[in-house]
This record gives C-alpha cells, structure tokens and sequence, in this order.
C-alpha cells in the first residue's frame, strides 16, 4: 500500500463496528487520515441518527467522515 494513493471506507452501524475499523486500519499500517467512515442505513432518518455520533468519533479520532448521499437523495435504490 505504501506505492498507492488510497482511502479505507466503512459503513459504520454501531459504535461497536468502530474497532473494527480501527483495528484493520492499524493492521494495514494505514493512519486515521486514511479511513473514511460512514453511517449504514437505508433512509434518512437512521443516517441522520447514526451520522450523529458517529461524526463526533471522527472528529475525536481524527477519522475522516462521508454521508452517504446517495442514500440520503433516492433511499435503497439501486442503480443510482
């Protein structure tokens, strides 16, 4: 990894899905910089829950955060 430009992405669904995270990154030598997390969910209102604590475990560990727009804009659809 260290020749590549990259990002690790997780979809995130408890507090608990955190360490998991955490512990593939720190096992790929991969910095907190380098994780993308993001809440799971299938409508707006369980992202916007989940998105809430789970923006501030990234701002506390220095994890960067996505919505999940996609989501967000046309729900469980595929092909969006």
């Amino acid at each position: 990894m260290s020749g590549y430009e990259y990002q690790l992405k997780f979809v995130i669904g408890k507090p608990e899905d955190v360490e998991e995270a955490r512990s593939l990154a720190a096992s790929l030598g991969a910095g907190p910089e380098r994780v993308i997390l993001m809440p799971e969910g299938v409508d707006r209102d369980s992202l916007r829950e989940r998105g809430v604590w789970l923006a501030e475990i990234c701002k506390r560990e220095g994890f960067r955060f996505s919505p999940r727009l996609h989501v967000e804009l046309w729900g469980a659809r595929r092909g969006v």
